[in-house]
């Protein structure tokens, strides 16, 4: 996927693998995913201060960042009310237990 992603040149913020979620970029770690509209994204990147000059952010988190990062985006998640955001995080935490967090069980 890294091979990939140094080919592609236009959008907002691009999540790497099956770990790297929406919800760890929301949440905490940093990369942002507002994406430009009306095609804005073929000159510009996800919205940071640095808004004026072109830079696409990239996320990739493995095992250990995983296990840095999930549970923070679990307690942050659940404390904003935001299920759906809890539960890609909980997935990645646990995902054995897929079938109970996507029920709603937990909620």
């Amino acid at each position: 996927p890294h091979a990939t992603a140094g080919k592609i040149r236009n959008y907002g913020s691009l999540f790497i693998g099956q770990n790297a979620s929406v919800v760890f970029s929301d949440k905490c770690c940093g990369t942002n995913h507002t994406l430009p509209t009306m095609a804005a994204a073929r000159y510009t990147g996800g919205l940071w201060v640095g808004a004026y000059v072109k830079i696409c952010t990239h996320q990739w988190i493995d095992d250990r960042g995983i296990a840095a990062v999930a549970e923070p985006a679990v307690r942050q998640s659940r404390t904003e009310g935001m299920q759906a955001h809890r539960r890609a995080a909980e997935i990645r935490l646990r995902p054995q237990d897929i079938v109970a967090i996507t029920s709603g069980a937990r909620d």
